[in-house]
């Protein structure tokens, strides 16, 4: 979906009983806010915006705020087990194992800067212990 009013429209009309007040309550914001996100007139969410919005529409991040990759962890597991079945496909120096080197190389710049850095923003939110336990 192309802009953020779409997503937040798709996704909030998937949330069984959701609202735009109760997202608004949720985020702890003013209805206006919140509002603006669904008329278009904002046009990014970033921060924690975005992660409260995310977390009361029970979908990824990086899908409401910019529209890459799938809306929700069960399609995101989905695309891993796909991947699963195609390991050693990339070869074994390929980061990725649901996203071909095809699909990456007609990634316009920004957006793979965008991925690199939510990435990014991941490994720096691991543990430590974690970190050094997959080297």
């Amino acid at each position: 979906m192309q802009d953020l009013a779409a997503r937040m429209k798709h996704a909030l009309a998937q949330k069984r009983g959701g609202s735009q007040s109760e997202l608004a309550r949720a985020c702890g914001l003013q209805q206006p806010s919140v509002t603006a996100w669904f008329t278009g007139r904002t046009k990014t969410l970033k921060g924690t915006s975005l992660l409260k919005a995310a977390k009361y529409l029970e979908v990824i991040p990086l899908w409401l705020g910019s529209g890459i990759g799938p809306m929700r962890e069960v399609d995101m597991q989905a695309n891993v087990a796909l991947a699963e079945e195609r390991v050693g496909t990339f070869g074994p120096s390929w980061p990725f194992r649901s996203i071909s080197p095809a699909e990456w190389d007609v990634l316009p710049m920004h957006l793979r800067s965008m991925v690199e850095g939510y990435a990014r923003g991941l490994i720096s939110s691991c543990p430590p212990e974690l970190r050094a336990a997959n080297q």
